[in-house]
């Protein structure tokens, strides 16, 4: 897997044979997994949270989803179920269908464009006054230079909205969560969307379909948001990025596509609007109109770049305050689904009430017993913060990222302190007791 996550492999820049034997390594990956993660229906049934995030999800059961109690970051239990939320109802209003639950209203037209997403809990409208989200566009994408490299510019020259009437139809009405199918077709492509709404949280994912055969064509969604903020956030890898979202200065406007990882978020002093996705990695946000790329459709140097069929999921997110927790634990759901399984249940080996540390990581160590976990600070603040380790851990270090042992940390009833600095990585090594109790 680290072998294909190699630069032009990862951004989809390579030559088309590269693209054919790693599609094969992805084959054999995803047999293993499935091989050490099977499900045993008629045994005990096992969940587990490989998310760094404490997350509250929701599965696919054999008789419809399942809402499950919050499980914390590498935890594994049982499988039951907790009780839904009441009031997700899902219907048609003459052309707008309607989804609801108890924080959100979310209506939809004929064109599958949320005409209205509504905050019950904050009683505010999420989007700008008179637009639509989940906007459909398609612009021409010919750069001067490094065809599948570069978006230009000027790629705002040409635009298309996909904005006709699709077909719509209600896919699922049940307590725990609600889907709406939205079609069409466009050129020589299709695009089916399931929008969804879940009975406890204000997350609306649309889990998109593509196939597609079009060429030179960016794909991009977006959602005016009524939301004004001079800088917006991103996640990146073990942290978080700002840019501006105006074009004061040639280097703002040089920012005009931004790299994220699992969101990007728009806040003002007490409210925000977060765009989350499982695979895609590029954003911009001007004034108050968040968008996301989608499909980029290059010819050079793989002639058959992106043809053919696309399977993602992007989801909004309106939130009080701003991304700090809610944004980080929806995205780390969306990311990390969870994994049924046999076996018993494990409790964690490390864990951390802080909000700002985020447990990245927790391996075995390289050579010899123990265990890794790496954490990171993420909402850049300093200050102390408390772990608690489990029964099996003997002693606490501090290492490097070759797991040699730098400090070791006192440990008493459990929990071990250390200070840590705005987004700073911290590795530690635990080892079990020596007498193996």
């Amino acid at each position: 897997m680290c072998l294909n996550q190699f630069h032009d492999i990862l951004t989809g820049t390579a030559i088309r044979e590269v693209f054919e034997d790693a599609a094969v390594d992805y084959d054999m990956i995803d047999v293993e997994i499935a091989a050490a993660t099977a499900f045993v229906p008629d045994g005990d049934s096992i969940v587990a949270n490989t998310a760094s995030q404490t997350i509250a999800p929701v599965i696919d059961g054999p008789d419809g989803p399942i809402q499950l109690a919050p499980i914390r970051p590498y935890e594994a239990v049982e499988l039951v179920a907790a009780p839904p939320e009441p009031g997700l109802t899902i219907k048609r209003d003459g052309a707008v269908a309607i989804l609801e639950n108890a924080l959100l209203r979310v209506e939809v037209n004929a064109a599958g464009q949320l005409s209205r997403v509504y905050d019950k809990k904050e009683a505010r409208d999420v989007l700008d006054d008179g637009a639509c989200g989940n906007r459909l566009q398609l612009f021409e994408d010919r750069p001067l230079v490094w065809d599948a490299w570069d978006i230009d510019p000027f790629f705002e020259d040409r635009l298309e909205e996909l904005d006709g009437p699709a077909e719509i139809e209600i896919v699922e009405d049940t307590p725990v969560r609600v889907s709406l199918r939205v079609s069409r077709g466009f050129k020589s492509s299709t695009i089916t969307q399931e929008i969804r709404l879940t009975s406890a949280s204000k997350r609306v994912d649309f889990v998109t379909h593509v196939n597609w055969h079009e060429t030179h064509t960016l794909l991009k969604v977006a959602f005016p948001v009524d939301v004004h903020a001079p800088r917006a956030t991103y996640d990146i890898q073990w942290g978080s990025i700002e840019r501006p979202t105006h074009r004061n200065t040639s280097w703002d406007a040089a920012r005009f596509e931004v790299c994220g990882q699992r969101w990007a978020d728009l806040s003002d002093g007490g409210y925000g609007v977060a765009l989350l996705s499982d695979c895609k990695y590029g954003y911009d946000i001007r004034d108050n109109m968040m968008r996301m790329s989608l499909i980029k459709s290059a010819t050079m140097p793989d002639v058959e770049a992106d043809q053919g069929e696309h399977v993602f999921t992007y989801a909004l997110l309106p939130h009080a305050g701003c991304w700090r927790g809610a944004v980080e634990q929806e995205a780390a759901a969306l990311n990390h689904p969870v994994r049924l399984t046999g076996g018993s249940p494990v409790a964690p080996l490390v864990g951390c009430d802080h909000a700002n540390i985020v447990l990245e990581t927790l391996k075995p160590r390289d050579a010899g017993g123990g265990w890794v976990a790496r954490f990171y600070e993420a909402h850049r603040k300093k200050g102390n913060v408390t772990l608690a380790f489990a029964e099996d851990v003997g002693a606490v270090h501090l290492c490097d990222l070759e797991e040699n042992i730098l400090e070791t940390l006192e440990l008493k009833h459990g929990e071990a302190t250390l200070t840590v600095t705005p987004f700073q990585i911290v590795s530690l090594l635990m080892e079990p007791h020596l007498d193996g109790g």
